[in-house]
Protein backbone atom coordinates (compact mmCIF):
# COMPACT_ATOMS: atom_id res chain seq x y z
CA UNK A 1 0.00 0.00 0.00
CA UNK A 2 1.35 3.35 -0.96
CA UNK A 3 2.19 5.80 1.81
CA UNK A 4 -0.64 8.91 0.20
CA UNK A 5 -3.05 5.84 0.28
CA UNK A 6 -2.31 5.43 3.90
CA UNK A 7 -2.09 8.79 4.99
CA UNK A 8 -5.48 9.54 3.25
CA UNK A 9 -7.33 6.43 4.88
CA UNK A 10 -6.12 7.22 8.16
CA UNK A 11 -7.78 10.79 7.92
CA UNK A 12 -11.04 9.13 6.61
CA UNK A 13 -10.82 7.21 9.77
CA UNK A 14 -10.03 9.91 12.00
CA UNK A 15 -12.91 12.31 10.37
CA UNK A 16 -15.43 9.45 11.22
CA UNK A 17 -14.54 8.38 14.41
CA UNK A 18 -12.82 11.33 16.05
CA UNK A 19 -13.80 10.53 19.61
CA UNK A 20 -12.01 7.30 19.10
CA UNK A 21 -8.84 9.11 18.14
CA UNK A 22 -9.04 11.67 20.57
CA UNK A 23 -9.24 9.30 23.15
CA UNK A 24 -6.27 7.58 21.64
CA UNK A 25 -4.71 10.24 21.74
CA UNK A 26 -5.27 11.75 25.25
CA UNK A 27 -5.53 8.44 26.71
CA UNK A 28 -9.10 8.46 27.18
CA UNK A 29 -12.08 9.29 25.93
CA UNK A 30 -14.47 9.48 28.81
CA UNK A 31 -16.73 12.75 28.54
CA UNK A 32 -14.63 13.59 25.02
CA UNK A 33 -16.35 15.51 22.47
CA UNK A 34 -14.57 16.29 19.25
CA UNK A 35 -15.16 18.75 16.66
CA UNK A 36 -13.32 18.19 13.10
CA UNK A 37 -11.70 21.54 12.03
CA UNK A 38 -11.61 21.93 7.82
CA UNK A 39 -8.60 22.48 6.12
CA UNK A 40 -5.83 22.29 9.46
CA UNK A 41 -3.94 25.19 7.94
CA UNK A 42 -1.35 26.85 9.96
CA UNK A 43 -1.02 30.68 9.37
CA UNK A 44 1.69 32.26 11.36
CA UNK A 45 0.92 35.93 12.56
CA UNK A 46 3.60 38.17 11.94
CA UNK A 47 5.56 38.75 15.34
CA UNK A 48 8.83 40.18 16.40
CA UNK A 49 10.32 38.50 19.58
CA UNK A 50 13.39 40.31 21.11
CA UNK A 51 16.65 39.22 19.58
CA UNK A 52 17.90 36.43 17.88
CA UNK A 53 21.60 35.29 17.10
CA UNK A 54 23.04 32.68 14.90
CA UNK A 55 25.28 30.88 17.28
CA UNK A 56 28.09 28.22 16.08
CA UNK A 57 30.17 25.70 17.73
CA UNK A 58 32.43 23.87 15.53
CA UNK A 59 30.38 22.56 12.68
CA UNK A 60 27.02 22.94 14.71
CA UNK A 61 24.68 25.98 14.25
CA UNK A 62 21.67 26.88 16.62
CA UNK A 63 19.40 29.82 17.27
CA UNK A 64 19.86 31.35 20.53
CA UNK A 65 16.46 33.52 20.82
CA UNK A 66 16.86 36.30 23.67
CA UNK A 67 13.07 38.16 25.52
CA UNK A 68 13.88 40.61 27.62
CA UNK A 69 11.58 41.45 30.44
CA UNK A 70 11.01 44.12 32.90
CA UNK A 71 8.25 42.30 34.66
CA UNK A 72 6.65 38.45 34.18
CA UNK A 73 3.71 38.71 32.09
CA UNK A 74 1.23 36.00 32.10
CA UNK A 75 1.85 35.62 28.57
CA UNK A 76 5.23 35.31 28.00
CA UNK A 77 5.31 30.79 28.53
CA UNK A 78 3.22 30.81 25.35
CA UNK A 79 4.75 33.40 23.58
CA UNK A 80 8.38 32.31 24.04
CA UNK A 81 6.83 28.60 23.10
CA UNK A 82 5.60 30.60 19.38
CA UNK A 83 8.49 32.14 18.72
CA UNK A 84 10.59 28.90 19.62
CA UNK A 85 8.27 26.88 16.95
CA UNK A 86 8.45 29.88 14.80
CA UNK A 87 12.18 30.83 14.41
CA UNK A 88 12.94 26.82 14.02
CA UNK A 89 11.02 26.34 11.20
CA UNK A 90 11.86 30.13 9.43
CA UNK A 91 15.26 29.24 9.92
CA UNK A 92 15.87 25.46 9.78
CA UNK A 93 17.67 25.08 12.90
CA UNK A 94 17.51 23.89 16.57
CA UNK A 95 16.52 26.82 18.44
CA UNK A 96 17.01 27.72 22.29
CA UNK A 97 15.04 30.08 24.10
CA UNK A 98 15.98 31.98 27.25
CA UNK A 99 13.76 35.02 29.12
CA UNK A 100 16.11 37.35 30.83
CA UNK A 101 14.11 39.32 33.46
CA UNK A 102 15.75 42.76 34.03
CA UNK A 103 14.41 44.61 36.76
CA UNK A 104 14.86 42.97 40.36
CA UNK A 105 11.58 42.05 42.18
CA UNK A 106 10.27 39.51 44.19
CA UNK A 107 8.95 36.96 42.75
CA UNK A 108 7.96 33.82 44.92
CA UNK A 109 8.90 31.28 41.08
CA UNK A 110 9.60 32.40 37.46
CA UNK A 111 7.63 29.83 35.05
CA UNK A 112 10.27 27.99 32.49
CA UNK A 113 8.16 26.03 30.45
CA UNK A 114 4.89 26.19 28.60
CA UNK A 115 2.53 23.44 29.00
CA UNK A 116 -0.63 22.60 26.92
CA UNK A 117 -3.56 21.43 29.40
CA UNK A 118 -7.01 19.80 28.87
CA UNK A 119 -8.58 18.31 31.79
CA UNK A 120 -6.29 19.36 34.76
CA UNK A 121 -3.54 17.30 33.04
CA UNK A 122 -0.84 18.70 31.08
CA UNK A 123 0.02 16.77 27.77
CA UNK A 124 2.72 19.00 25.73
CA UNK A 125 5.44 20.99 27.73
CA UNK A 126 7.87 23.26 26.41
CA UNK A 127 10.92 24.35 28.58
CA UNK A 128 13.16 27.50 28.37
CA UNK A 129 15.93 29.06 30.61
CA UNK A 130 15.21 31.76 32.78
CA UNK A 131 17.94 34.34 33.73
CA UNK A 132 17.47 36.79 36.30
CA UNK A 133 19.76 39.83 35.84
CA UNK A 134 20.23 40.56 39.93
CA UNK A 135 21.50 36.98 40.53
CA UNK A 136 24.63 37.95 38.31
CA UNK A 137 25.06 41.51 39.76
CA UNK A 138 28.13 40.18 41.67
CA UNK A 139 29.41 39.11 37.82
CA UNK A 140 28.36 42.25 36.35
CA UNK A 141 30.67 44.31 39.32
CA UNK A 142 33.42 41.98 39.06
CA UNK A 143 33.85 42.36 35.51
CA UNK A 144 33.01 38.88 34.12
CA UNK A 145 29.84 40.67 32.67
CA UNK A 146 31.03 44.42 32.36
CA UNK A 147 28.90 45.14 28.92
CA UNK A 148 25.93 44.74 31.03
CA UNK A 149 27.13 47.51 33.78
CA UNK A 150 24.19 49.86 31.90
CA UNK A 151 21.64 47.45 33.23
CA UNK A 152 23.19 47.11 36.86
CA UNK A 153 20.79 50.17 38.45
CA UNK A 154 17.65 47.71 37.37
CA UNK A 155 18.80 44.72 38.79
CA UNK A 156 20.35 46.17 41.87
CA UNK A 157 18.04 45.82 45.65
CA UNK A 158 18.85 49.89 46.22
CA UNK A 159 18.21 52.00 42.83
CA UNK A 160 20.84 54.71 43.89
CA UNK A 161 23.07 57.40 42.80
CA UNK A 162 25.62 54.85 44.10
CA UNK A 163 24.65 52.43 42.00
CA UNK A 164 24.50 54.27 38.41
CA UNK A 165 27.97 55.68 39.45
CA UNK A 166 29.13 51.98 40.26
CA UNK A 167 27.94 51.57 36.72
CA UNK A 168 29.32 54.22 34.96
CA UNK A 169 32.76 53.96 36.75
CA UNK A 170 32.79 49.80 34.81
CA UNK A 171 33.50 52.63 31.45
CA UNK A 172 33.52 49.58 29.45
CA UNK A 173 29.63 50.63 27.72
CA UNK A 174 28.62 54.23 28.16
CA UNK A 175 25.35 54.71 29.79
CA UNK A 176 23.74 56.54 26.53
CA UNK A 177 24.71 56.13 23.40
CA UNK A 178 24.66 58.75 21.03
CA UNK A 179 23.02 57.57 17.12
CA UNK A 180 23.44 59.54 14.12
Amino acid sequence: MEKDAIDRSVKVLARRYPRDFAGLLLGDSEGITAEIIENPEVNIPQRRGDFIWVIKRGEERAILHAEFQLAHLKAIPRRVFAYNAFYSVTYDLPTISAVLYLERRHYRRLPAEYVARFGGRGYNAFSYRVIKLWDHVEDIISGELRALAPLLILASEEKSIEVAAMARDLELVPLFVEFR
